[in-house]
């Protein structure tokens, strides 16, 4: 009889886990939830869609928002973009990682075994740890570099804001203390007006992107 109650309330724990994470396999699909019942609209962007704030529209079904991707396995970074300018991070994610930004980013590792896909839950809590030991972030300088030639970018020049690089991320800033939104175009993304939304922090706008060589 012991042993069975400990089954069960075992049982009921791993459930009680699995319905508090908001990103789970179903069908060999990704699933993102998210709670917000005032939001009007709400996308989720990541490192599988280059952060695009609007290529992800996700459905409200009495104030919990859902949508499905088919990912392959790897490691993802994403968070929410409520009602077009707060972006928001998952309060309910696996991990997180330092967004590079002076906020985080929430993260997950999707592994696959027999042809099915799973959550490594262990290895995305320890994610953005084991990555910030290795970048050695815990005392970072920001670094000042000169583009790859070939990257280009319309962010106004600043010695004061000039690119640089964290967790290593290349880090955008553009002063525009009235503006009400601001958006990164640049070889590096074709050029899309839209693709790249940046995060406004005491007037400075600014955009943690990864760069490969080129």
């Amino acid at each position: 009889m012991g042993k069975k109650m400990i089954i069960t309330i075992v049982g009921l724990l791993l459930l009680a886990s699995f319905a508090l994470a908001d990103v789970i396999v179903e069908d060999n699909m990704v699933s993102f939830y998210y709670d917000n019942s005032s939001a009007k609209s709400v996308y989720l962007a990541g490192t599988f869609n280059d952060w695009d704030p609007k290529a992800i529209p996700m459905k409200n079904e009495n104030g919990e928002w859902f949508v499905q991707l088919k990912l392959k396995p790897g490691v993802y970074e994403y968070r929410f973009v409520v009602d077009g300018t707060k972006w928001v991070e998952d309060p309910d994610a696996w991990g997180r990682i330092e967004s590079g930004l002076g906020g985080y980013n929430s993260v997950f590792v999707l592994k696959s075994r027999d042809g099915k896909l799973f959550v490594d839950i262990e290895a995305s809590k320890n994610y953005g740890i084991s990555k910030a030991k290795k970048a050695n972030t815990q005392v970072v300088k920001p670094k000042e570099i000169t583009l790859p030639k070939g990257y280009e970018s319309n962010v106004v020049k600043d010695e004061k804001l000039a690119p640089h690089i964290v967790n290593g991320k290349v880090i955008f800033s553009f002063r525009a203390p009235d503006a009400q939104k601001v958006n990164l175009a640049g070889s590096f993304n074709n050029w899309g007006p839209e693709a790249l939304g940046m995060e406004k922090k005491d007037g400075i706008w600014q955009a943690a992107v990864a760069l490969e060589d080129g």
